[in-house]
Order: C-alpha cells, then sequence, then structure tokens
C-alpha cells in the first residue's frame, strides 16, 4: 500500500524544489549531494524519497514545476489584457519580475537541463513549447503584414528570450534600476523594433 501523502506535501514539496534550486545554483547539479538538500530543508535525507526518487528526479520535478509555474502566469497576464502589444507586453513584464524574483530557479533553467536524461529533456521541450507559444502568436499578430519567411517569427521568439532569459545573471536589485523600470527598457527597444518592422 502506498503510503499516504501528508496535509502539508505540497507545500514541503516546494520547500525541496527552491532548496534543491538554490543549492544546484551555488554548488552545481553534480557537486550536490541529497544530503546537502536534505540538511538545507531541515528534514533527513530518506525523507526526500517520499518527494523524489533520486537527484535526476528531483531536478526533473524542479525544471517541470518552474516551467509550469511561469506557464501559468503568462497565461493569466496574457489573457487579462486585449491586443498583442498589450498581451507581449504582458508577457515580459510577468517573466522580468519573476525571474528577478526566483534568480535560482532561472539559473537552473537556463543551465542545468542537460543533466536530465533524453526523455526528461523531451518532455520539457514540450512545456518550453506552450510559453514559447504565447509570445511567437503575439509577435506575428503585431506585425499582421510582414511576410515571415524563413520561420523569422521564431527567430524573433527567441532573441526576446534570449535578452530576458539571462537577466538573473547580471541583474542586482541594489543597482540603481526597478525591475519596472527594466521592463520597460525591453518594451521600448523590444515591441518598440516590432512596430518599425510592421511600418516598412
Amino acid at each position: 500500500m502506498a503510503r499516504p501523502k501528508s496535509p502539508d506535501f505540497a507545500q514541503r514539496q516546494q520547500l525541496i524544489l527552491r532548496s534543491a534550486a538554490e543549492l544546484f545554483a551555488a554548488q552545481g547539479y553534480n557537486e550536490t549531494l541529497l544530503d546537502d538538500i536534505a540538511r538545507h530543508c531541515g528534514i533527513k535525507r530518506s525523507s526526500l524519497y517520499h518527494y523524489h526518487a533520486s537527484k535526476h528526479a528531483l531536478l526533473h520535478s524542479l525544471i517541470t514545476w518552474k516551467i509550469q509555474d511561469l506557464s501559468d502566469k503568462v497565461d493569466q497576464a496574457v489573457s487579462a489584457v486585449h491586443g498583442p502589444r498589450q498581451q507581449l507586453q504582458a508577457l515580459i513584464a510577468t517573466l522580468v519580475q519573476d525571474y528577478v524574483a526566483s534568480p535560482h530557479e532561472i539559473h537552473i533553467l537556463n543551465t542545468q537541463s542537460h543533466h536530465l536524461d533524453a526523455a526528461a529533456q523531451a518532455s520539457i521541450a514540450v512545456l518550453q513549447e506552450r510559453l514559447i507559444g504565447h509570445a511567437r502568436a503575439a509577435i506575428v499578430h503585431l506585425c499582421p503584414e510582414q511576410r515571415w519567411g524563413s520561420k523569422s517569427d521564431r527567430v524573433l521568439t527567441m532573441l526576446l528570450f534570449g535578452m530576458v532569459n539571462w537577466i538573473p545573471a547580471w541583474y542586482k536589485p541594489q543597482g540603481g534600476m526597478s525591475p519596472e523600470q527594466l521592463v520597460d527598457l525591453i518594451v521600448n527597444h523590444f515591441i518598440g523594433g516590432l512596430e518599425r518592422i510592421a511600418e516598412t
């Protein structure tokens, strides 16, 4: 018979994921032991196996959870506004705010997925497409007269994610620019550039 889940299962699972993200970001995936994660969470190593069968499973769960979390937040933000410019601006603002708030988790998304096996990487790629699709659709609708060739809409979409994905690597809250100012900067340059493309 399977062991029943405790009432705070979801909260403890998220604590483990966030702790793992912090340690993986600071020490690296290979260098971080399950003992380190358990100690950081204040639980026994044996308790970790109630949540994750292995360190690989924990990393997979962490990346899966974070992508789904971002996708859900973007879904909500985009559905709350109308028009491609507003939707793209809402997507950018949502990503930037979350990236600034959870840099360790984003660092893992950007740098540690290669530790996963092929099946896990494939499942993550499917989840990523949901997030990418929002931006791609808004970009195409923002420039409806543009004749997209050679998948240039995909290229522009990945340029946008290239711009925002590495924010945690260099952004410092004490550096003099607020997250809101950073959003405005990205919106003005990226969306402003798209609007100029649409005018040509």
